[in-house]
């Protein structure tokens, strides 16, 4: 009984270490399929890589490439006197980009000649010649402008500046499967898609703008925008805008503070003046001309879908006219409040309401009198100072 029992007690031990060990193998098998996979899948994308640059698709055809560019230049987008260096591949060969720029009159150099434009291919680049560059005593206080590919030949077609003109936000998220940008966006040290340097010398603040500096008498009027029905069409009004945003306005401003509300030609505070223009023309009028309203709202955003950029640093004024009661905006003409003496719903007049008035305009509820049944409303936006109107006759937009 007991060299049986020791018998059975043995073959238990010797399964267990044989599990062990079956273990241990099923482990190191799960993990050599698992690199073999990873080598499969590896060289499947290499060879897709590969054939992408053999045979670029969609818009990235060369033939299609070329049409777009056909009569473009280094010229047309006044980099013929700047220095390419093109890193890697994807969508375009390195070679073949080289030589599509080089007819373009772009100059392509090498890494020791400090270009001042770096265009990067989405694989087959050198990390280490990467941060040879960024990191090099010669860069370190230059402005280095990176592209990837896709968005320099973008700028070539268009004319339009991507790192410039599209929100960082577009950018980020147009370069978000890009591997050589995401290699850079590692890097604490460098700002991408403008460099610190370039941030600097930029100026995107404003000057706040007090509402009761506007008269009818503004550049725009004088430039002849106007929402008057049937007198210009909205291409001509947005051809108006972009001429009032883009050109100097200096013989339609009267002083020194108009010029400095105005602002220079495509800067932030031109555009915030603009824009707060329309907004107060719409707040103050829009309530009365449905239809001048809508089109001053079209205008608005229009402005803000062509030249608003979010480093801005102000934000894009609501074009609603009305806000309701509970601070949610409606597109729909406002509820108009007649509240008769008796009414319970008296109590919608309390102080800090914002009401709109079709004389004054907006204000602010600032007293309320239970005594006399009046109420105080302040309008001091506007340089009206405050007003009393008996709660029993009172008219007002909410």
């Amino acid at each position: 009984m007991g060299e049986i029992f020791d018998q059975l007690k043995l073959k238990k031990k010797e399964l267990n270490e044989y599990r062990q060990s079956v273990g241990k193998l099923e482990d190191e098998i799960a993990k050599l399929t698992k690199k073999l996979i990873a080598e499969d899948v590896s060289e499947k994308i290499n060879k897709y890589e590969i054939q992408k640059l053999e045979y670029p698709n969609g818009l990235n055809r060369l033939f299609i490439r070329d049409f777009l560019c056909y009569e473009k230049n280094a010229d047309f987008i006044g980099l013929s006197d700047s220095k390419l260096l093109i890193l890697g591949s994807g969508p375009w060969k390195k070679l073949e980009l080289e030589e599509f720029l080089s007819s373009k009159y772009f100059e392509c150099v090498s890494v020791e000649m400090n270009p001042s434009i770096l265009i990067l291919g989405d694989f087959d680049f050198d990390n280490e010649e990467i941060d040879r560059i960024l990191f090099s005593e010669s860069y370190l206080n230059k402005n280095l402008r990176i592209y990837t590919q896709e968005l320099f030949v973008y700028y070539l077609i268009t004319g339009e500046d991507p790192l410039e003109n599209w929100e960082v936000d577009t950018l980020l998220t147009a370069v978000e499967d890009h591997k050589g940008l995401q290699y850079i966006l590692n890097f604490p040290e460098f700002t991408w898609p403008i460099s610190s340097s370039d941030l600097e010398s930029i100026d995107y603040s404003i000057s706040e703008i007090d509402p009761s500096d506007w008269d009818e008498e503004s550049p725009l009027r004088k430039l002849g925008y106007t929402v008057k029905e049937g007198a210009l069409s909205e291409q001509q009004r947005h051809n108006l805008l972009t001429r009032a945003f883009s050109e100097p306005l200096d013989e339609y401003l009267n002083s020194s503070h108009e010029k400095e509300r105005w602002g220079k030609a495509n800067s932030a505070q031109r555009l915030y003046a603009i824009a707060s223009f329309i907004s107060w023309l719409n707040g103050f009028q829009g309530s009365n001309k449905p239809g001048a309203s809508e089109r001053w709202r079209n205008d608005l955003q229009w402005l803000k879908e062509e030249f608003y950029l979010r480093r801005m640093k102000f934000e894009w004024p609501n074009p609603i006219v009305n806000v309701n009661s509970n601070n949610k905006t409606n597109s729909a003409k406002p509820s108009i409040l007649n509240i008769p003496k008796t009414s319970t719903k008296v109590q919608l007049f309390r102080v800090g309401k914002k009401v709109f008035n079709e004389k004054y305009g907006w204000g602010k509820v600032s007293s309320i009198s239970t005594l006399r049944d009046e109420i105080e409303v302040d309008f001091s936006d506007f340089k009206v100072g405050t007003r009393i109107f008996s709660r029993s006759l009172a008219k007002f937009y909410e």
